[in-house]
């Protein structure tokens, strides 16, 4: 207590705030000089906890932290305010500077004896606060210029003073419910707070304007002001100077030259690839084609997109030239042959790079979302493997625009693209920039994928609608982690470069604008890239260069490329009709998940047992003949259900919160009653599903591992007596739920609503996109989409699935369908069924 009172003395003094800004500043060259690497983790974490205090009922430790945290959080990100972009200086200010006003109001209201007498001492304290955050913005004045500088002064000492002139007046009043004697309680500050910030949405709105709004339409007029200087002095196009064998162009971005903004001026430098290179490396989505944006390059014009000249933007400071390697204009792109040549060296331009900087979103919107992304990724690093705290920090947030923002940040379509892949698998010191803020890739990874755990997933079906939800598969997810995946391999294996088959299997659902680049944009990462026949060449046509891929790798690496047949067939819709069965159409819009595992694990199916993959040319033009076991046994029947496509939705729209239940509970109801009316025996007297089914329903895997506990045989039961149940009363349904689960004699904490969730979206990942089938001798299929009634069940020596395969019409040849799953053939079973080892010839 002595101490609180100590520091509320000392904090009465104008020469505490001076002493404390030039500490703050000592401290921050000592961070930024020595542990640089760990200011954006030290912020994340004090956010966090800056957040919790703040509403705890033990006020003395919770102002000591307050201010330390305010303290810390200057000190860390001054080297970031002074080196940063100019969206990113403002960002952390306004954070900064909150804080620092937050600081100063609670000192000024609070004190653990009551509320002090004079009032004119709150004010004098408040006007010192006010000094130190304007000697803070007037020390970085040359980076956000004037203008930037009074709305950055409206905005951080508006808000404060009317939560202070509220507090005086409420005081003034004599309210009993708010004060009790002389103790003045804080939460009607903090309330009113809120309600100008979220309610009537006072930050989302400066933020708007401020990053914006203003910005943009300044940029414009200064870009036209520009464009008509230039004009008057005849400025020329910019052409590129032809590139040396083994160089590259680093685009060196120069300081703007207006206060506020103005066209980006920059030149192109030709160099060496090399370790000892400073440089960015930026990643971003193209979007628009179209040039409609123009930037000055050694003095001339050049044609860029949007998307582009919103890089620069960003890149560019207002202290030192910039170098960076942006793809759209290092590269000309005007020029195949450079541009093929270009595409084989960009392992080596990321992997060099100092920093390889993501941008999945560009829009303004994205700067509300930094302080609720910011307590996330807090939360996920600090309570990895309790998404219950995740879900506690998020619930509040789910309707608000912030938390909207943030749930397009993790399912952006950014990370669905390609070209991504390469870049960030072979960084080094890879950054996503979000908001005006950089946040470390390996912490965003670990976040989202808290989010896939059941009980967080449904955080990310927000909406504008009130009981709807957005509709949204794992495809995202699965891509993230498969980027992290390719990340961590990379960093360890450097010097072993990944199959391209291993590539190109694990990433069939990203895509790209050319598609070529399919192909094209893995060669980088892969142990392919300089063979010859794979070489880069925009002029062969798609068709030809997937074929010519998946002949190769099927020709000459075996039972590791055998596993790309997952990937191949005409069970799915196919845009290309000249490609040959066997080999993989990077086009088409598969939904489902690959059964084939890309990484053999204990858990990896093993359809044909210890075999190796026999695979050869036929003699036919285009045929391609592979051994293995064709039983005789063929698709009998379809579940009337059809395929589990939720009605043709797509990621993005919105339905109401029971369709996506509706669907799931239509498609097993279907599997049901035609498991039912074909073997009446797997029933028993409670009509409950039997092993087979269930296992069948989830492809025999929970979060890709083999079932082995038999108690989500209960947990499946349980889901099926939950879908008559989705609309009951919550209390009602635990009920009905534990009384269920009772007749197993197992307890309610061994069998919770998370582990029926955790089998449900498992059941959709395993039926997303696909039939369920019975086969003549009784077998559990999952089939491609387009598979049909007499198809057959081919084992491919060295696959770990089966195949489904069509006698081709007018022909010697079978087609293939796809991969199945065949509940009782997936473990090597098949070996000893009936069925004779044939040379199967696929066209």
């Amino acid at each position: 207590m002595a101490f609180t009172k100590q520091g509320s003395q000392l904090l009465q003094g104008r020469s505490f705030h001076i002493l404390w800004t030039i500490w703050t500043l000592a401290v921050a060259l000592i961070i930024d000089r020595f542990l640089h690497s760990w200011i954006t983790f030290a912020f994340m974490v004090l956010d966090h906890f800056g957040h919790i205090l703040p509403i705890c009922r033990a006020w003395s430790p919770s102002n000591f932290a307050l201010a330390t945290w305010c303290s810390i959080s200057v000190a860390a990100f001054w080297a970031y305010v002074v080196l940063g972009s100019e969206h990113y200086r403002l960002a952390t200010l306004r954070v900064i500077l909150q804080g620092v006003q937050a600081c100063s109001i609670k000192a000024s209201y609070l004190r653990n004896d009551g509320l002090l007498n004079n009032t004119s001492y709150l004010w004098l304290l408040h006007r010192d606060g006010t000094i130190v955050s304007a000697l803070i913005l007037l020390g970085v004045t040359r980076s956000v210029g004037p203008l930037s500088f009074s709305l950055g002064i409206v905005q951080w000492i508006l808000l404060p003073v009317l939560c202070i002139w509220l507090a005086l007046w409420i005081r003034d009043q004599n309210i009993a419910w708010i004060s009790s004697g002389s103790q003045f309680l804080l939460w009607p500050v903090v309330l009113f707070s809120r309600v100008l910030a979220e309610s009537l949405h006072w930050s989302s709105f400066v933020m708007a304007v401020l990053y914006y709004w203003l910005p943009r339409h300044l940029d414009q007029w200064l870009s036209r002001l520009g464009r008509a200087n230039r004009g008057n002095r005849a400025s020329t196009q910019y052409r590129y100077w032809p590139l040396r064998p083994g160089e590259i162009r680093l685009l060196q971005v120069e300081p703007r030259r207006w206060l506020i903004g103005g066209t980006i001026h920059a030149s192109l430098l030709h160099v060496q690839p090399s370790p000892t290179l400073e440089y960015d490396a930026v990643s971003y989505r193209w979007g628009d084609p179209a040039l409609t944006e123009e930037i000055l390059v050694d003095g001339r014009t050049m044609a860029v997109t949007k998307s582009a000249l919103q890089v620069l933007l960003n890149c560019r400071t207002s202290w030192d030239r910039k170098t960076i390697w942006i793809d759209a204009i290092c590269i000309n792109q005007r020029d195949l042959d450079e541009k093929a040549s270009q595409i084989r060296m960009m392992r080596d331009i990321y992997r060099n790079a100092t920093r390889v900087v993501l941008y999945p979103i560009l829009d303004w919107y994205a700067r509300a979302a930094v302080p609720t992304l910011m307590q996330v990724l807090a939360n996920g690093m600090i309570t990895t493997g309790h998404p219950r705290k995740l879900r506690k920090l998020a619930i509040g947030q789910k309707e608000s625009r912030r938390w909207h923002a943030v749930v397009d940040l993790f399912l952006s379509e950014y990370f669905t693209r390609v070209w991504v892949v390469q870049e960030v698998a072979v960084g080094q010191n890879v950054q996503l920039y979000y908001g005006g803020y950089y946040f470390d890739w390996p912490s965003f990874v670990t976040t989202v994928m808290q989010m896939v755990n059941p009980q967080c997933r449904d955080l990310l079906s927000v909406s504008s609608s009130a009981g709807k939800q957005r509709f949204q598969d794992s495809s995202t997810f699965e891509d993230i982690a498969t980027m992290f995946a390719l990340w961590q391999y990379n960093r360890m294996s450097e010097k072993r470069p990944l199959p391209l088959e291993t590539a190109l299997l694990c990433t069939t659902k990203f895509r790209a604008s050319n598609s070529s680049d399919q192909i094209f944009a893995l060669l980088g990462i892969s142990d392919c890239a300089d063979v010859e026949v794979l070489r880069p060449d925009y002029g062969r046509a798609p068709e030809e260069i997937f074929t010519g891929v998946s002949r190769f790798l099927l020709m000459t690496r075996g039972t590791s490329a055998l596993q790309l047949l997952s990937a191949a067939g005409i069970g799915h819709n196919r845009d290309r009709c000249t490609i040959p069965s066997w080999a993989i159409d990077r086009d088409e819009r598969r939904q489902t998940l690959i059964l084939t595992d890309t990484w053999v694990s204990e858990n990896s199916f093993k359809a044909a047992g210890e075999t190796n993959a026999v695979v050869y040319a036929g003699k036919q033009n285009g045929t391609m003949v592979i051994r293995g076991i064709l039983l005789n046994d063929e698709i009998s029947c379809f579940s009337p259900a059809g395929i589990l496509d939720f009605g043709g939705l797509q990621p993005g729209d919105e339905v109401h919160s029971t369709t996506f239940w509706y669907y799931k509970k239509m498609f097993c109801r279907a599997a049901i009653e035609m498991v039912h009316n074909h073997r009446l025996h797997m029933w028993n007297d409670d009509n409950m599903i039997d092993d087979d089914l269930w296992r069948a329903l989830i492809a025999n895997r929970i979060d890709r591992k083999l079932v082995t506990d038999t108690r989500w045989r209960v947990i499946a039961h349980a889901w099926a007596y939950c879908m008559d149940y989705i609309d009951v009363d919550n209390r009602e349904f635990a009920l009905r739920f534990h009384n269920l689960i009772s007749r197993y004699g197992l307890k309610f904490e061994d069998v919770d609503y998370t582990s029926v969730l955790t089998y449900v979206n498992c059941f959709v990942e395993a039926c997303h996109g696909r039939q369920f089938a019975i086969t003549k001798t009784g077998s559990l299929c999952l089939t491609p989409p387009l598979a049909k009634v007499g198809d057959r069940i081919f084992v491919p020596f060295g696959a770990q699935v089966p195949c489904l395969v069509r006698k081709a019409e007018g022909n010697d040849g079978w087609e293939l369908i796809g991969e199945s799953y065949v509940q009782g053939l997936m473990m090597g079973e098949v070996m000893g069924r009936d069925g004779g080892i044939e040379d199967l010839p696929l066209i």
